[in-house]
């Protein structure tokens, strides 16, 4: 948080935050959050690929990695909570291309001194 806020500061007009559990504190923090965020990205992948991906990532389980998402925001929720959806089926390079045309679609942003004036 503290390192966006020293980025703005700076000028810096984007600034992405990768943040896993920012579901939670949408949820928690409605409004403070969207004051904070210009837009919210939900990268969603399908159950099936997910599981499997958490499995050969982390070597759990079927059941384990059943638990551990198990324990994760619903998609659906978080898409209720997203500005944009991109869906994470495919391959690291599809995603690479989404988010890069997410990104090229935001607006340019402010920095914290033409706020002010």
């Amino acid at each position: 948080f503290w390192r966006g806020v020293r980025l703005a500061l700076a000028g810096h007009r984007r600034i992405v935050l990768d943040i896993p559990l920012l579901a939670i504190f949408l949820t928690k923090y409605p409004r403070l959050m969207r004051i904070l965020l210009s837009s919210v990205l939900a990268v969603l992948v399908p159950p099936d690929v997910q599981r499997a991906r958490l499995m050969a990532r982390n070597g759990l389980s079927e059941e384990e990695a059943q638990r551990r998402i198990d324990t994760q925001m619903s998609a659906e929720k978080q898409r209720q909570l997203a500005d944009c959806i991109i869906e994470n089926g495919g391959t690291l390079e599809d995603l690479e291309r989404e988010v890069a045309g997410f990104l090229r679609r935001q607006p340019r942003g402010w920095s914290l001194a033409e706020v002010v004036i």
